[in-house]
């Protein structure tokens, strides 16, 4: 027989949240972790996801940059050239879109950041000393 598996909702998210609670239970019992410890070393799990997200972010930013240059570079001639403004409004247009979707793709990692760089600061200060068996 099988050891059950919690009350089988919320999808994907519920496995991961099981993972963390028997982790926290682990921690608690081997290294008799408070329950502000417990949030503190979540709270600095969180905030190293969402500095990954951030810098994983303006990565892909970065390269979408380099990649579309040459193709921005040639569209901006074709204007300077006096071509079709019809077709190079549209081009501006869409290019601009995507931008700004990555722009705020990558405001919102930044904001995310932000908020953990609070919340774990905020975690650690919680913290107070605990009694070690062996002390």
């Amino acid at each position: 027989g099988g050891m059950g598996g919690g009350d089988g909702g919320g999808g994907g998210h519920a496995s991961a949240e099981d993972d963390d609670s028997s982790e926290d239970v682990d921690l608690s019992q081997s290294l008799h972790f408070s329950s502000e410890q417990l949030k503190a070393d979540k709270a600095a799990k969180a905030l190293l996801k969402a500095e990954e997200r951030l810098v994983g972010c303006h990565a892909d930013m970065v390269a979408k940059s380099k990649a579309t240059l040459p193709a921005e570079e040639q569209l901006l001639a074709t204007a300077t050239q006096g071509e079709d403004m019809d077709e190079y409004l549209l081009k501006v247009r869409a290019l601009l879109a995507e931008k700004q979707e990555q722009c705020d793709k990558l405001a919102a990692a930044l904001k995310e950041y932000e908020k953990h760089c609070s919340d774990e600061d905020v975690a650690r200060r919680d913290v107070r000393g605990v009694n070690m068996p062996w002390a």
